[in-house]
C-alpha cells in the first residue's frame, strides 16, 4: 500500500493510502483534518476514484466533478490538493 501525508497551504493535512494497478487506483483511503459536508461523502468519493488514472489532471477533474455533482462542500482543501496528495503517494509531485 502506498502512503502520503500532504500539508495544504493554510495548514490542513491530507493523508492518503492507496493501491495502484495498471496506473489506475484500485483502492484508496483518504483521511485528514479537513472538513467535508456531508460527512458520508468521503467514502463515496473514495469509491468514485477507483479506476481513475493516476495523473494530476485526471484526478483533479474527477474529484471536482464528484464534489459538484453531489453538492459536497470541502473546507480547507481543493480538488488539486487531494490530487497532489495522491501523486505524492505514488512518487510524483507537481510541487
Amino acid at each position: 500500500m502506498l502512503k502520503s501525508t500532504y500539508k495544504v497551504a493554510g495548514g490542513k493535512m491530507v493523508k492518503i493510502k492507496l493501491d495502484v494497478q495498471d496506473n489506475k487506483i484500485s483502492r484508496i483511503v483518504i483521511m485528514g483534518d479537513f472538513f467535508m459536508h456531508p460527512e458520508d461523502a468521503l467514502p463515496e468519493l473514495e469509491k468514485y476514484l477507483v479506476s481513475t488514472e493516476v495523473s494530476t489532471v485526471s484526478l483533479t477533474r474527477r474529484i471536482a466533478t464528484f464534489l459538484e455533482k453531489n453538492n459536497v462542500l470541502v473546507v480547507g482543501v481543493t480538488p488539486g490538493d487531494f490530487a497532489e496528495a495522491i501523486m505524492l503517494a505514488v512518487g510524483f509531485s507537481q510541487k
